[in-house]
């Protein structure tokens, strides 16, 4: 899985939205809109960039740790017992995994109807044919990668549910720029170039803020079957280290 904290800054970084709009706003949308609004939705949010693989696992197991690490009770909790924040975050993952994987049909909803309530069908055309290209995927790819998510683990850990908002997300994002930067050949640069004198790049940015507040609050939801899961999962750690199992 892509760590939570990446998937908002990708978000912020490549799909505008607003506040999530009502059922009977998604129907007027143009039948030719609303699909390329999908289309664009299910690029910029697909399970390989939503959900991960083993390397994307283990930098959400770290992150993990690294939040619950800055909280007294748990760091008290793993001083007494070495290794159960790892095992928490080993037990927890795949729920999320799957979690997310069950609700990503809502988020590409949620996205493509935002997108349809602020972009022309020509407009969808040239996101989509930019973040399908080359460059596009590379500026995903290296976003992600070089993500260091500093400024949203330090508000996370200072949150008595483990928040973060969109300005911690978007200042994140801002860091990786250099380094993505750098990866770019001339080619790639000719095309970002394009794309940033488009008349979609300023709308793009100007709406990154709620972009990322919807994203946070998709993240933050649950499936129905998710909380009883979870409380399973955690009570399953519990007995294995009463039992002196820590694997």
């Amino acid at each position: 899985m892509i760590p939570p904290v990446a998937l908002a800054a990708l978000l912020a970084l490549t799909a505008p939205t607003l506040p999530q709009q009502a059922p009977d706003a998604r129907s007027a949308v143009a039948p030719s809109v609303a699909e390329r609004a999908l289309k664009l939705a299910e690029t910029l949010n697909s399970e390989a960039i939503i959900i991960g693989d083993a390397t994307s696992d283990a930098e959400a197991i770290e992150l993990i740790q690294q939040v619950w690490g800055s909280r007294d009770e748990l760091a008290q909790l793993e001083k007494e017992n070495s290794g159960i924040t790892l095992a928490f975050a080993r037990e927890l993952l795949p729920i999320t995994n799957r979690s997310m994987r069950e609700r990503l049909p809502e988020l590409h909803q949620r996205q493509a109807a935002l997108y349809a309530s602020h972009f022309s069908a020509t407009e969808l055309d040239t996101l989509i044919a930019f973040y399908r290209s080359p460059t596009g995927a590379k500026l995903i790819a290296t976003t992600m990668t070089s993500l260091k998510p500093k400024a949203i683990i330090a508000e996370a850990s200072q949150s008595e549910d483990f928040k973060f908002s969109a300005q911690a997300a978007l200042k994140d994002v801002r860091a990786t720029v250099p380094d993505t930067l750098k990866v770019m050949d001339a080619t790639d640069k000719a095309v970002l170039m394009r794309f940033a004198q488009s008349g979609v790049a300023p709308k793009m940015r100007a709406l990154a803020p709620k972009t990322q507040q919807l994203a946070i609050d998709w993240m933050n939801e649950e499936a129905p079957w998710e909380g009883a899961e979870i409380e399973k999962a955690l009570e399953r750690v519990f007995a294995r280290f009463r039992q002196g199992k820590t694997e």
